[in-house]
C-alpha cells in the first residue's frame, strides 16, 4: 500500500512538474495586406480601407489582450493536462477580409472588433477576442496532444467533419470556463455557438453541451 502510494505520489508531481515548464507560444499579432488581397478576391469580399487602418491600429490592443488573457486560459489547460505546445512563437495574422479565421497557419477575423466595419453595432469585447485566439489554439493543442480519432470522434462519424473537429475543442473551453468560475464566459460561447450561421457549430454545440455533456469529452482527452 506505501509503495503504490509512493508511485501515485511520484507521478503527481512529476504532471505538476510538466505543468509547470508548459506554456503557450508568444504570439505577433500582425495585418497582412497580402493576405488579405488574396483573400478579397470576389465583390463580397470587398475590404474597405478604414477597416485595414484600425485594424493596424489596434494592433497594440489585440496584443495585450492576449498577453492578459492567454496565461490564464492556457494556465488552467497545463494545469489539468500537462501539456504544452509544440511551437515557441507564432505569427496571428490579422485579416479584415469577411472570411473564417483558421488555426494553421493562424489567422484571426478581426472585423467585428472594428468599430469602422460594425458601424452602429457593437464591437464585439476583449472577452470575445481572447475567446477567438483560445479556440484557435486550442486546435493546434488539440491536434498535437491527442491521439485522433478517439471513440467519441468516432461516433459521431456520420456527422459533417467541422462538426466532428469541434466537438473536443467546445468541450475544452466550456470546461476550462467553468474551471475559472466564468459563467459569463460559458453564457457567451453558449449564444455563440447557438446561432451562427449554418448547422456545423449549432450541431457540434448540442452534442457537447446537450448531448454527451462537455465532461464525456474531457475524460477522453485526459485518457489520451
Amino acid at each position: 500500500m506505501k509503495f503504490l502510494f509512493v508511485i501515485a505520489f511520484l507521478f503527481l508531481t512529476q504532471l505538476q512538474a510538466q505543468a509547470t515548464t508548459a506554456s503557450a507560444p508568444k504570439i505577433f499579432f500582425e495585418y497582412s495586406a497580402l493576405y488579405d488581397s488574396n483573400c478579397a478576391n470576389t465583390p463580397e469580399r470587398k475590404i474597405e480601407p478604414e477597416w485595414v487602418r484600425e485594424a493596424i491600429d489596434r494592433s497594440p490592443d489585440f496584443s495585450k489582450i492576449w498577453e492578459v488573457s492567454g496565461p490564464v486560459l492556457f494556465g488552467k489547460v497545463f494545469e489539468h493536462f500537462a501539456k504544452g505546445f509544440q511551437r515557441k512563437e507564432i505569427t496571428a495574422t490579422l485579416s479584415v477580409c469577411p472570411a473564417s479565421s483558421y488555426s494553421n497557419p493562424l489567422v484571426l477575423n478581426v472585423t467585428r472588433f472594428l468599430k469602422s466595419y460594425m458601424g452602429s453595432k457593437p464591437v464585439r469585447s476583449d472577452d470575445s477576442f481572447a475567446d477567438l485566439v483560445f479556440h484557435e489554439l486550442l486546435h493546434s493543442w488539440l491536434v498535437e496532444n491527442v491521439d485522433f480519432p478517439t471513440p467519441l470522434f468516432d461516433k459521431y462519424k456520420n456527422e459533417e467533419r467541422v462538426v466532428r473537429n469541434h466537438l473536443h475543442l467546445m468541450a475544452m473551453q466550456k470546461f476550462i470556463y467553468t474551471e475559472l468560475n466564468r459563467n459569463d464566459l460559458v453564457l457567451m460561447i453558449d449564444r455563440q455557438y447557438s446561432t451562427m450561421l449554418g448547422p456545423a457549430y449549432p450541431r457540434a454545440w448540442e452534442i457537447v453541451s446537450k448531448i454527451e455533456g462537455y465532461e464525456a469529452f474531457i475524460a477522453e482527452i485526459k485518457k489520451k
